[in-house]
């Protein structure tokens, strides 16, 4: 059994720490990091995605994914593409239908703050820009 945590946009593998000690799941536990898979790439959801399934493609099934916000949708994705593979989907603050005009203001937003918001973010100011446009 595999259990895979997917972080959001704006977060880091390294947020689902405290959630991850808690359930207490051994060492099956797969916490990627987004940011990582689009190394060299242009920071799009198709991506972004492809990358997930290149990953779960090397993991011992069942899977059981846990996604937040971004990685929610793509938890989703994988799971209706690939539901033979997965065991159980969590989605925590996951949209089902985007809110292109929540979107759009939140790009919006992006462009007026400093690069230096993005830093500790994992993805940089253009990668969310593109990301969410994506």
């Amino acid at each position: 059994m595999k259990y895979i945590f997917l972080h959001g946009l704006g977060q880091v593998p390294s947020d689902w720490e405290t959630t991850i000690k808690r359930l207490d799941l051994g060492l099956d536990v797969g916490c990627p990091d987004l940011s990582d898979w689009l190394s060299g790439k242009e920071a799009s959801y198709f991506n972004l995605y492809h990358a997930l399934e290149s990953y779960c493609e090397q993991q011992e099934e069942p899977l059981h994914l846990c996604g937040l916000s971004l990685g929610g949708i793509l938890a989703l994705h994988y799971a209706l593409e690939h539901a033979e593979k997965v065991a159980s989907l969590v989605l925590i603050g996951t949209q089902y239908v985007m809110p292109k005009r929540l979107l759009k203001f939140q790009n919006m937003i992006f462009h007026l703050m400093p690069n230096r918001s993005f830093r500790k973010m994992g993805f940089g100011k253009n990668d969310f820009i593109s990301l969410s446009k994506s």
